[in-house]
């Protein structure tokens, strides 16, 4: 069956694209709609209506209303509810990941199905069980501040009209003993997550963006349309905020953001309206503004000390060290925030990177550079603007020009902000289900669950094609452009890759967990990818290397091969503490379609570094002739190590830190920074590691190309180790 969307196409007043639109206009746009269907503009204008008689007053009359009737509706949506309990809005979080799927593929498989009315049922548990709880005594209580008011609002009852009075008072009666009843229940069905309104307003959205790409662009309607889409996405956000207290990011999706970008991009007089709608995603959740404000006095304390071209003492140092500690402990508190939040889990984290580098920079033992310590606060200060955190924005203060993002710089940070805000979704971002083409997986999911669904709202454009610097509008004599085609003189060959010194193009191999059939090909290979401040591991199959790489680092580097004798080592462990650290770990993704004997998705294969101690006093293998204090085992393998309990609890934990990671050095590869200072990689940053980069050394001289946005100043990455300490 096809789902029909509920809400109805949007039209503007004449003149809807002249000057700036606010949120406020794009309310008024949604609230001038008329019900009446069959009227083609949907609007009366002065040059539609006939009548002489609509002068200027009367224009004059409709836009007073018009705004008022914005200012009701924004009134209406803005009246406070009840908080939702935090043991109820922790349950939206598998609700949240499934709502944002439905921007690209409505359709609601049977097991999401599943999970959404699991969750309602536990709400209405949760209800059930609170009415239990009300006592005698608070009925008692209630009834005793009933008396105590009605004398008060007899009083402010009486008119000259008795029976008016009488009519008031039955009804205060019944007004008040309701309130009573709403104090001393909740309703089964209070506070469910609305599946419903926010698939109605996704579909509705969708169904209208189809209508704006179907129209051309001199259609004077796609004006009037864009500014309904937009008006239609504020409603949307403001109501899911007011009326089920449900932040519009949380369900948001990278889907929208583009068709909103594109519309704001043909009509920018669109753009103050979308610049607030945005503000609102990139703006602090109140839980994690909670996080940071705590630490606002450590941050000016840190600022203070950083100030150009002031030396620091020994003390004054140390102080400034200390605090790196005490930004780290916040970022830890955050993590945990935004994972209940089911968001990024760096989002809004103190950017490590740049903090630390402003230590290296203050150190007394060398000369400060204040040019460099100066650009770093200017990026602390931009960053914290652009985010909206109020609770740092106003605590550096630097003369001369501020460093303002630029459009393009504004335009990357929100991008890599809206994206990153699903990763953490394994059902999002299995593959096959890329982020830009929503189109991807709409007849695959389709054809599975044969409902019918509508295309897919819009298909990104492609990159532009590469130009030829000497390229000309030269013909053949038929006056024919060619000059479309462009020939690299380069012999089409690539280049085979040399291992030397354990170095890939994935990074330089930390461990190596030989296959038992002997196949190199079928090894797994353990890549160290991160900086020494930030270690980072991936892991690779001996198919993903060059053609011979596998064997020849497998014969080169046998010293890496991790072979772990499970019986040795748990003996040790029972003797005494022999394993110091635990982590981090990495993953090796399968193909979406492998599954288990038990028809189950099969999960990603897991590796975990274990740091074994070399006190001999706690771990009696550590005086042994070749002893290998450090080893990458299997998930199997820690179970039967540590115990499937202990291992299940920190399992998820170094996962989601693992991740998180993935997303930051993803984001640096992609934008061509260093990781620790996400400035642009020089060219020895690019010998020494050229994992790090994209930019191929050798490009041919003749082709141009295109690079969009190129800029370091949205990477907010959290810098931990991603390491338990027992």
């Amino acid at each position: 069956m096809t789902t029909t969307p509920n809400i109805q196409p949007l039209t503007a007043p004449a003149g809807a694209n002249s000057g700036s639109t606010s949120l406020s206009d794009a309310l008024a746009s949604f609230a001038q709609h008329q019900d009446d269907s069959d009227d083609e503009g949907g609007y009366l204008s002065a040059a539609d209506d006939g009548d002489d008689s609509d002068d200027e007053e009367d224009k004059e009359t409709r836009r007073q209303m018009e705004e008022e009737g914005a200012a009701n509706a924004i009134a209406k949506l803005g009246e406070k509810k009840e908080p939702i309990p935090e043991e109820i809005r922790a349950l939206y979080k598998q609700p949240y990941a499934i709502a944002r799927k439905w921007w690209d593929d409505p359709v609601l498989p049977e097991s999401k199905a599943a999970i959404l009315t699991s969750c309602n049922a536990k709400i209405t548990k949760i209800n059930e069980d609170f009415n239990l709880r009300v006592s005698q005594e608070d009925k008692d209580r209630l009834a005793e501040d009933f008396e105590k008011r009605w004398p008060g609002i007899l009083e402010g009852l009486k008119t000259e009209d008795a029976m008016q009075d009488q009519s008031d008072e039955e009804l205060h009666v019944t007004y008040l003993k309701q309130e009573i009843q709403q104090k001393l229940c909740r309703y089964p069905d209070q506070d469910w997550f609305p599946t419903v309104f926010i698939m109605d307003n996704i579909l509705g959205f969708n169904h209208q963006y189809r209508e704006f790409m179907a129209l051309s662009s001199n259609n004077p309607e796609r004006t009037v349309k864009a500014k309904g889409l937009l008006g239609a996405a504020v409603i949307f956000q403001t109501s899911l905020q007011s009326t089920y207290q449900i932040d519009y990011k949380l369900i948001s999706s990278p889907t929208v953001m583009r068709a909103l970008g594109r519309i704001v991009k043909e009509n920018p007089e669109n753009k103050a309206a979308f610049e607030e709608f945005t503000a609102t995603l990139i703006a602090l959740l109140p839980q994690q503004s909670m996080v940071l404000a705590s630490a606002r006095h450590n941050v000016k304390d840190f600022v203070e000390l950083c100030t150009p071209g002031t030396k620091l003492t020994t003390d004054e140092f140390k102080r400034l060290k200390g605090a790196i500690k005490t930004f780290d402990e916040k970022n830890k508190e955050l993590e945990v925030v935004n994972n209940e939040l089911a968001v990024r889990l760096t989002e809004h984290a103190l950017p490590m990177g740049t903090m630390k580098a402003l230590v290296r920079l203050k150190d007394p033992a060398r000369i400060e550079n204040t040019v460099d310590v100066t650009k770093r606060l200017k990026t602390l200060q931009a960053s914290w603007k652009f985010a909206q955190e109020t609770e740092f924005a106003d605590l550096i203060d630097l003369p001369g020009r501020p460093l303002i993002l630029t459009d393009a710089q504004r335009k990357a940070k929100e991008d890599f902000f809206i994206e990153s805000v699903i990763v953490d979704d394994p059902e999002i971002t299995k593959p096959g289900k890329a982020l830009g083409n929503p189109a991807l997986n709409t007849s695959q999911s389709t054809q599975q669950s044969g409902v019918k669904v509508a295309p897919p709202p819009f298909m990104p454009p492609g990159p532009d094609p590469p130009t030829s610097q000497k390229a000309s509008k030269s013909t053949n004599g038929s006056g024919i452009d060619l000059s479309f085609l462009v020939l690299d003189p380069d012999d089409g060959s690539v280049e085979l890759s040399a291992y030397v010194n354990g170095k890939t193009e994935f990074g330089t191999v930390d461990a190596i967990r030989a296959s038992q059939t002997e196949n190199a090909r079928h090894s797994r290979f353990i890549i160290s990818c991160g900086t020494k401040s930030t270690p980072f591991y991936r892991v690779k199959k001996g198919c993903d290397l060059a053609p011979g790489g596998a064997e020849q680092l497998q014969e080169d580097l046998k010293h890496l091969s991790s072979v772990h004798n499970f019986t040795e080592r748990r003996r040790a462990q029972k003797a005494g503490q022999a394993i110091e650290k635990f982590g981090p770990c990495c993953e090796l993704p399968t193909s979406s379609g492998t599954m288990t004997k038990g028809g189950k998705s099969r999960r990603p294969d897991l590796y975990v570094r274990i740091q074994y101690s070399q006190d001999v006093s706690k771990n009696s293998l550590a005086k042994t002739n070749g002893f290998n204090h450090v080893e990458w085992l299997t998930r199997t393998e820690c179970i039967r190590l540590v115990g499937a309990k202990w291992f299940a609890q920190r399992e998820a934990t170094m996962i989601a830190k693992y991740r998180s990671h993935l997303i930051y050095f993803d984001g640096c590869i992609k934008y061509n920074v260093h990781p620790d200072t996400k400035m642009e990689l020089t060219q020895q940053d690019l010998e020494e590691c050229p994992w790090w980069g994209t930019k191929s050394p050798k490009q041919s001289a003749t082709i141009q190309i295109k690079k969009e946005d190129e800029t370091d100043d949205y990477i907010e990455g959290q810098n931990m180790d991603g390491v338990e300490e027992l």
